[in-house]
């Protein structure tokens, strides 16, 4: 592999010596390497940035780094790496700054000084603009050590994360509506919210409506949490929360995830599915659930089709959006969702044995949910068998 890269590196190399190396030519290749990672041309896209930090172009420095952090078309050398993003961060490529900050695990024994550099380092190409170390340092402003250097810690990761989701990326939305949603709910409760924290929640629906509006699934799924889960819902006095029940608003990202690849429609299928049958569990007489199958109706053949699929990792489809590499996925394009085709045939059979949004079959039942034994889902499919097929 290290013959190949290098190989390619020097056909590159030959086929632009004659044109000399200035700005435009390095960045259409620049331009082309980055290209190519994304469709996953990884051997072609390491030359071109070989070629590039040969004549020191401080971008494919960056890029180049991360390939070797991510071993992308060859080998990994981390050592290297730092050294290419120490050289690029000192050319102000915004990136190398994101990328020596990421690569770092906060979890291990860090110094305190480490922290302090680490936010100057990142307020730094905020101040350039930057968006993605916005939502970097939101992440890291979370660990204690950060509290000594950022006093009103949860007001500035707002803060951050409102500027990046201005942008209009549904991630960004997204990560700023849970954080909104996450502060609201773990407010302490005394049976009565004060203004300025019931406005935390409002926001996050404000947020979450955006979602909505756009059929992205995972507003409604934020919805519903704040429906279903918190104790200061009563608080917030949203016409637009109030409007529809929790189950139901699951049921409407199930419903709005069902034209997305299948994996990631199954794994909101599920998620409805189980919501379902437990609430039914509780009382089955809860119009909510004839509400929330009006709302999906393809509940059951959705769950047909996602139990015989191939388990695995699916990637909600959004693009890669940035024009330089980093050495982590970002958070909108690490959208990854875990599917497991058990828990469908599971969910399946429990709707089957309940008649819920199918008519009620409990040979059908037996069979899905006895495929599921062994399983993951192995204590609902045993639950399930215990209830409906005693002895």
């Amino acid at each position: 592999m290290k013959y190949w890269t290098s190989t390619l590196a020097a056909i590159v190399l030959t086929a632009f010596a004659g044109v000399g190396f200035h700005a435009p030519t390095a960045n259409a290749l620049n331009a082309a390497g980055c290209r190519l990672v994304h469709n996953g041309w990884n051997l072609p896209a390491r030359a071109i940035f070989v070629y590039l930090n040969w004549y020191n172009y401080p971008v494919a420095s960056n890029n180049l780094a991360v390939m070797l952090m991510r071993g992308l078309g060859g080998w990994r050398n981390h050592r290297k790496a730092n050294r290419l993003l120490q050289s690029a961060f000192a050319e102000n490529i915004n990136a190398a700054a994101f990328n020596l900050v990421g690569q770092i695990n906060p979890l291990q024994k860090l110094p305190d000084t480490y922290f302090r550099e680490m936010v100057e380092a990142l307020e730094t190409i905020i101040e350039r603009g930057d968006i993605p170390a916005r939502v970097l340092l939101a992440e890291r402003l979370y660990f204690v050590k950060t509290r000594s250097v950022v006093p009103n810690r949860e007001r500035r990761i707002i803060q951050l994360l409102e500027r990046a989701a201005e942008t209009g990326d549904a991630d960004y939305v997204d990560k700023l509506a849970r954080t909104l949603y996450d502060q609201f709910r773990t407010l302490p409760f005394n049976g009565k919210v004060k203004s300025s924290n019931a406005q935390l929640g409002r926001r996050a629906i404000g947020w979450a409506k955006q979602l909505v509006d756009s059929d992205d699934p995972r507003g409604a799924v934020l919805l519903s949490d704040l429906r279903l889960n918190s104790r200061h819902v009563a608080e917030l006095s949203s016409s637009y929360l109030s409007s529809r029940e929790g189950l139901e608003w699951l049921a409407i990202a199930a419903n709005q995830a069902s034209s997305m690849p299948l994996k990631v429609s199954c794994y909101f299928s599920n998620k409805f599915a189980l919501k379902l049958v437990r609430e039914h569990r509780i009382n089955s007489d809860d119009p909510a659930l004839k509400k929330s199958i009006a709302a999906f109706p393809a509940l059951a053949a959705k769950l047909e089709e996602c139990q015989s699929a191939s388990p695995g990792r699916a990637r909600l489809p959004r693009p890669f959006g940035s024009p330089a590499l980093y050495v982590r996925k970002l958070e909108h394009n690490d959208g990854n969702v875990r599917f497991n085709p058990a828990n469908s045939a599971a969910y399946l059979g429990a709707l089957h044995a309940r008649g819920l949004g199918v008519a009620r079959d409990l040979e059908k039942a037996r069979k899905y949910l006895t495929r599921s034994t062994g399983t993951s889902r192995s204590r609902f499919a045993a639950e399930e068998l215990k209830a409906w097929f005693p002895g």
